[in-house]
């Protein structure tokens, strides 16, 4: 293991993720593939989360702040300016990575080339880290698969393919540059859950809204002259904000139903859910560090 170049820059822009933080810096801690760095990227939070990455004792941990909010997109595009690693994992704050994540994404990616991008399943967790089922496929036929805390790549290719820090796309970053760069990467899909993503903790429906209509204008932009499917992807887009917006007025709770998961059996659901208890029973080593 190197500390000046390891192998994985994990990037993890955070903005007041709250109490969610600890358990998604215990999984990295709690990774089998231990060459990596971890670099946390404050967007201006009020928490108390930035003294918490702050307390972190282990040399492959960099802390930046600036006090600033920028959005997620420009701190990952900060993130990879400052990765000394070989390849770039994504993460968010408030997820969890499975134990196995990285070296999963580490067998597939030394065998490619530098235009592959691995991503991977995911757990649907809540508020209250319970596993509630997988999160299911797309079978839409033009846009992206992905999920954006489960990817992995080469540090070339994120240099090559930045976010875009536009603030109309401030809430639909990733959208936009999955959507951008289809035809530009050859991408992996490791079936099982790379990591236990949090639904719903920070989702409104305004918020949502600001969210479809930026989706709305990446579709406007990258369709390259192909009419109908813009059009079957921005009425779609429009048909869902409707019915939510309806289901809203008569139900103000029941739009935040998550239709992309599927349930597990019991068996894998209690599985998922004792190594995430593990996970929740690490430590993390703290003391004082920054950057």
């Amino acid at each position: 293991m190197s500390d000046v170049n390891p192998t994985f820059s994990i990037v993890v822009p955070f903005r007041n993720p709250g109490p969610y933080f600890p358990l998604a810096l215990k999984s990295v801690f709690a990774q089998t593939f231990d060459d990596w760095e971890l670099l946390l990227l404050d967007d201006g939070s009020t928490d108390g989360s930035l003294e918490t990455a702050r307390t972190i004792q282990d040399s492959r941990v960099r802390v930046f702040s600036d006090g600033i909010r920028c959005g997620a997109g420009a701190r990952r595009n900060q993130g990879v300016k400052e990765s000394r690693g070989r390849y770039i994992a994504l993460f968010d704050a408030d997820d969890v990575m499975a134990p196995t994540r990285l070296q999963l994404q580490y067998d597939a990616l030394r065998r490619c080339g530098a235009d592959t991008v691995v991503a991977g399943g995911a757990y649907a967790i809540d508020a209250e880290s319970t596993v509630l089922g997988v999160m299911a496929r797309s079978n839409r036929p033009w846009g992206p698969d992905i999920i954006n805390p489960t990817v992995a790549a080469s540090r070339e290719w994120f240099v090559k393919n930045p976010y875009n820090e536009d603030a109309a796309f401030l809430r639909a970053q990733d959208f936009e540059l999955w959507v951008r760069t289809r035809d530009a990467r050859q991408t992996i899909y490791i079936g099982a859950p790379l990591v236990y993503y949090r639904l719903g903790i920070y989702t409104d429906l305004e918020r949502y809204m600001v969210t479809s209509f930026a989706m709305v204008r990446v579709y406007t932009m990258y369709s390259r002259g192909q009419r109908w499917r813009l059009l079957s992807q921005v009425t779609a887009q429009l048909v869902k904000l409707w019915l939510l917006n309806y289901s809203f007025s008569l139900d103000p709770s029941s739009w935040r139903v998550n239709l992309h998961t599927m349930q597990l059996g019991a068996g894998e659901l209690r599985s998922a859910a004792l190594v995430l208890t593990q996970i929740g029973n690490a430590s993390i080593p703290a003391t004082a560090c920054s950057n």
